[in-house]
């Protein structure tokens, strides 16, 4: 009796928990779940069960229904696989709105892509792609199959809403693990534990999900991976390829990453030789890592390689002197060869490259994308981005920027956080002369200069053809019927980098004409867009992710006999979050149009989201601004009805 009772908890927490008669008719859907939603998951179910600290298999059924056409995206499958990983048994099925089954995947319907890049040369990453729909709303799609691994660096994740206009019936996460290969978890934005049932020797975990409706983003919100419900899992210790590591903390995982770079340093005699001469008279350690990191900047480019290990290890410093191209595993490697050369010592970072996803300082484990070097030095740290042949010494931007990353230093790794760029280095400072006739047409002369994160704005630009600048000035320009005459860009490539535009422009009707009057809005090209919706129960915090610091100055010069009509009032608004001012001054024929915006970076509670709104509002108003400019001789000041001077 004993053996036939664990042999029945065996087959209750081992068999899958899908049941063959799954309903996916439309009608079982509430309309709860429908709301705002493109698709809703009809069933979300992810088996993974670890075999050994090399070997694990995944297996996945999922079924969603796509409701209109919006949603079409959400019925396609990707499943990457590489060398360590291959996916079998994919199969699939459409059902139509009655939840009738309409037919089964062809193998016609799969297709297997390499993930190559524009970048990359060499490459063992792959996908199974599928892309299916039934041309009438609303159907479902349904697909299985399993992924064999022979890694254990990564773990899968479970994300019960995979976006912000899809909604889910319920899902089940469970892992299977030895119990001598403890399983180590981890829920964020959801209250919820695993159901852990223990027998011979094997642990399994259960996570239940239920009904979830759609999430509702927010403007001024952190970024979904900080609010999407998500369990993520992970081992202590694993293995790829044969390199052992262990991932109970950053500390050992750093480790595992020095495993692998063990004896990639060399370089050859001569380099050696070029770089000592290139430093020898500079005179001190910034100039000394400048004029290393640009020669490395020249005598490299970036090229992805990515085969197998590959993928994680890099190439000897001297494959990188030969071949001239690496990854930026390969080529941060180069560069800390080089700085050791000349007897300056840096450290490789790993980081997430790109839209700012914050990794999981809780949680190691492999969460990063990219590889930067670090190098300290007796006020901070210069950060060098080794993957770019035209990137300012020392600068990091939105790309690396203001993160959490992984140091790795020769005890192991170390949670750092990089540059963050303050709001008096992220400056835009226009100063424009414009002519006005009186026909409303006119000329004007823009010089703006842009440097921190701001420099970002115009950086495209310095390493294109005159050809496709002028492309884009074109389709930049918030000025309407405007004609480009001449244009020039230029740079300081600093750690805080500088960039000028100089722009001349005829600008057809820039002011409109109505009888004796023409009208000017003075914001010529710095307006805000319109204030974010207001939102009833915010549930999340305000965040502002960059701080920045904008100036225009602009100067009208009348058409002759022309004058503004009224001198509007000052407008000025300080909250928490910036702080607007703006203003005009009349001296002659000329009138100076000075608006300045400070935006502060920070988090603020989600109370505070109203004042936000209202401050943007405001600034949204007032860059409406127009002003009247009559056929007349001054005559007296007098106050206006807005407080402002009738002139």
């Amino acid at each position: 009796m004993k053996k036939y009772l664990l042999f029945c908890l065996w087959v209750l927490f081992s068999k899958p928990l899908w049941a063959d008669d799954l309903n996916f008719a439309v009608s079982k859907i509430t309309e709860e779940l429908k709301t705002d939603a493109y698709a809703v998951i009809r069933h979300d179910e992810l088996i993974f069960e670890v075999k050994s600290v090399g070997k694990s298999v995944e297996k996945v059924r999922y079924a969603i229904t796509i409701l209109d056409k919006e949603g079409d995206d959400y019925a396609h499958l990707v499943v990457p696989y590489d060398k360590f990983n291959k996916v079998v048994n994919l199969k699939g099925r459409i059902y139509n709105s009655l939840g009738e089954e309409v037919r089964k995947l062809k193998k016609s319907d799969i297709s297997d892509i390499s993930l190559v890049s524009g970048v990359t040369i060499m490459s063992d990453s792959r996908a199974k792609v599928v892309e299916v729909s039934l041309g009438q709303y609303p159907f479902t799609v349904e697909y299985e199959y399993e992924v064999a691994s022979e890694q254990s660096l990564f773990y899968p994740q479970f994300r019960p809403l995979p976006s912000s206009k899809v909604a889910t019936q319920g899902g089940i996460f469970k892992v299977i693990t030895p119990d001598k290969i403890p399983l180590r978890f981890k829920s964020y934005n959801l209250e919820l534990e695993p159901e852990i049932f223990s027998l011979e020797g094997k642990n399994t975990y259960t996570w239940k999900i239920g009904e979830m409706p759609v999430f509702k983003s927010e403007p001024y919100a952190p970024g979904l991976s900080e609010v999407l419900p998500t369990i993520i899992t992970g081992p202590k210790d694993f293995q790829m390829e044969g390199f052992q590591g262990n991932m109970s903390d950053w500390l050992s995982f750093g480790q595992w990453i020095n495993q692998l770079n063990q004896g990639r340093g060399e370089l050859p005699k001569h380099i050696i030789k070029e770089v000592n001469e290139l430093v020898t008279d500079l005179p001190d350690l910034e100039s000394k890592v400048r004029a290393v990191y640009e020669y490395m900047q020249n005598q490299t480019r970036y090229v992805s390689i990515q085969l197998g290990i590959g993928g994680f290890q890099p190439f000897e410093a001297s494959f990188v002197a030969e071949k001239g191209y690496g990854d930026c595993k390969a080529l941060s490697n180069y560069t800390q060869a080089l700085l050791k050369a000349v007897g300056i010592s840096s450290n490789q970072v790993l980081i997430w490259g790109g839209a700012n996803r914050p990794i999981r300082t809780d949680f190691p484990s492999s969460q990063f994308n990219h590889m930067i070097l670090s190098v300290p030095s007796p006020n901070d740290t210069i950060w060098l981005e080794c993957t770019s042949q035209t990137n300012p010494f020392g600068y990091q931007g939105y790309f690396t920027g203001d993160r959490d990353a992984l140091m790795i230093t020769d005890e192991g790794g170390k949670i750092v956080h990089t540059t963050v760029y303050p709001l008096e280095a992220n400056t835009q400072f226009r100063r424009a002369e414009v002519y006005i006739s009186n026909t409303g047409d006119a000329s004007a002369s823009i010089r703006t200069d842009f440097s921190g994160l701001q420099y970002e704005n115009v950086d495209w630009y310095l390493n294109q053809s005159m050809e496709l600048q002028k492309k884009e000035l074109y389709e930049d320009l918030e000025i309407n019927n405007a004609t480009i005459e001449s244009f020039k860009h230029s740079q300081e490539k600093n750690r805080i980098p500088k960039a000028r535009q100089d722009l001349k422009l005829k600008i057809r009707k820039l002011a409109s004409l109505s009888g004796k009057r023409l009208f000017i809005t003075p914001n010529l090209m710095n307006q805000s867009g319109k204030a974010p919706r207001a939102i009833k129960d915010r549930k999340y915090e305000v965040l502002i992710n960059t701080g920045f610091y904008d100036a225009d100055t602009i100067s009208f010069h009348f058409p002759e006999g022309f004058q503004p009509e009224y001198l509007p009032k000052a407008k000025e608004f300080i909250s928490d979050f910036g702080h607007y001012r703006a203003e005009i001054l009349i001296e002659g024929k000329e009138m100076t149009y000075i608006r300045t915006l400070k935006m502060f970076k920070g988090r603020h509670p989600k109370e505070k989201y109203t004042e936000l709104r209202s401050f943007l509002k405001d600034v949204y108003k007032a860059d409406k601004l127009k002003l009247v400019l009559v056929e007349k001789k001054r005559e007296n000041a007098t106050t206006n009805s807005d407080g402002g001077e009738k002139i």
